[in-house]
């Protein structure tokens, strides 16, 4: 029952292509019957034949500037090689990969989302048999779809654009990798938007990108060392709170060996061992000049400090001054 449910839908695409009217309509009801069919029954071996069969004829059969037909086409070739993990041999490849990059460029932005959700899990699973189809893929990528973006969200469109880059990074070679790599550069410059979910998912496929480049040419690398440490260092602390947007910038290495100069070494002369002796032998005579000086009863130590009286009170009046005087006097007189 369940090989016939497939060979079902095998005759009933021969049937529409072999038919001059190319009804829309039967096509339409055909890949809602596929998308709604059990998924499991796709990854058997016994069924790869009659799949590649069906899958060659929806890309014949849908024009890539269908829209509707082509976003139920990409649901189907999602389930079949993203979830059933179903690898594409080379024939079937060399044509689902060119279809789904004219559908990118002449289909309305509404189905934008399955074509890059399809041609990513191609990617993924035929990265190997992917190379020489790399520089198409790339030059389709790097034009700014979410701009053309009104009836879907634009930073959901640029996030699997930059998945979509990242999964072809270890295919890309040659003369095709400076046009990659300067897709990467520009959008690790344009500023955050209000979305950061977004904004962050952008920026973690374009490092993960930028890293598989470096771990495979490391003559890359060395070239260009001064822009991803750049790169690096802007986004070091992204997610962080506090951070703030920078763009990378090319790091430079200095012009020569940059070290800390030692500290001064804490040398003793024998003008300061002179000169501090110097110092300590006029303090010790100003002592003793200020121990010698006395007026009334005042010692005086330094100008203009007084110390207490030696008679140890002090006189606040003339008339205290005189009964002081006056009691001296008896006393003497007394003795």
């Amino acid at each position: 029952m369940e090989k016939k449910s497939l060979d079902y839908y095998a005759c009933q695409f021969n049937s529409i292509n072999n038919d001059n009217r190319k009804e829309d309509s039967r096509l339409n009801n055909l890949l809602d019957q596929l998308n709604a069919f059990d998924c499991k029954l796709f990854s058997s071996p016994d069924n790869s034949k009659k799949i590649t069969f069906i899958l060659s004829q929806c890309f014949s059969l849908v024009p890539p500037d269908d829209t509707f037909l082509v976003a139920k086409c990409c649901q189907l070739m999602l389930t079949i090689v993203g979830k059933q993990a179903v690898q594409l041999e080379k024939p079937l490849l060399n044509i689902a990969v060119p279809w789904s990059l004219h559908a990118l460029q002449q289909s309305a932005d509404i189905a934008f989302l399955d074509i890059l959700q399809a041609l990513e899990a191609i990617i993924c699973s035929s990265i190997s048999n992917i190379e020489e189809m790399a520089d198409e893929i790339v030059a389709t990528l790097c034009v700014e779809l979410e701009s053309k973006a009104s009836l879907t969200t634009p930073q959901d469109v640029r996030v699997w654009r930059v998945q979509c880059l990242k999964a072809l990074a270890p295919a890309v070679k040659g003369s095709c990798r400076p046009k990659f790599i300067h897709s990467l550069w520009q959008l690790l410059q344009q500023s955050p938007s209000v979305n950061c979910d977004a904004d962050a998912q952008v920026v973690k496929f374009v490092l993960e990108a930028l890293e598989k480049i470096c771990e495979l040419d490391g003559e890359w690398l060395t070239d260009n060392l001064g822009d991803v440490l750049g790169v690096v260092v802007a986004f070091l602390q992204f997610g962080l709170y506090g951070w703030q947007y920078q763009k990378p910038s090319k790091l430079l290495p200095l012009p020569g060996a940059q070290w800390d100069p030692p500290p001064a070494p804490n040398i003793k002369s024998k003008a300061k061992r002179r000169q501090k002796k110097r110092v300590s032998n006029i303090g010790a005579m100003e002592v003793e000049d200020g121990a010698e000086e006395r007026t009334a009863g005042v010692a005086v130590t330094k100008p203009g400090y007084m110390s207490a009286p030696v008679s140890g009170a002090w006189l606040t009046s003339d008339s205290e001054l005189s009964d002081n005087e006056g009691g001296r006097t008896r006393r003497l007189r007394r003795a």
